[in-house]
């Protein structure tokens, strides 16, 4: 993962098994500070690798991008509902039901058409300055107050 050019010694190889760790705990983590935990580098280390080695940091934005994806998509299961089974006091299957999450639903929304279901404020004002009103106002106070 390195983009140094040229042969690599030892110390090249390990800090690569190292960016390899992080980069497969990230994945299987989904969180810096855990995925530096599990590959044992400090936060501040991954960070410059991301800053020094192109490849590392496009690793980075894929397992990011693939998260995302995972993500995604259990809000849009949640959103649209599952069935579940339903039982009496007995413990008896009764039946089943749809249940849906609509805050999951909502969250979809927004972000799959943030130009129909962002949040929207309306606010209607009527402002009326006049620049030379302020002035003569600006003037009468500064009189009043060089009497004083």
């Amino acid at each position: 993962m390195s983009k140094r050019n040229g042969g690599s010694n030892g110390r090249d190889n390990e800090r690569d098994a190292k960016k390899a760790a992080f980069i497969a705990a990230f994945k299987e983590r989904g969180a810096v500070c855990h995925a530096c935990e599990t590959a044992k580098v400090s936060r501040a280390t991954v960070y410059r690798w991301r800053e020094d080695d192109d490849d590392f940091a496009q690793a980075w934005e894929d397992v990011k991008d693939a998260a995302v994806e995972i993500l995604e998509k259990s809000l849009y299961e949640r959103g649209i509902g599952w069935e579940e089974d339903v039982f009496d006091k007995n413990g008896r299957h009764t039946g089943t039901r749809k249940r849906h999450d609509t805050t999951a639903a909502i969250f979809w929304l927004k972000g799959a058409r943030p130009h129909k279901y962002r949040e929207r404020r309306h606010v209607e004002a009527e402002v009326k300055f006049s620049v030379a009103q302020y002035f003569r106002e600006a003037d009468v106070r500064r009189t009043e107050l060089a009497r004083n």
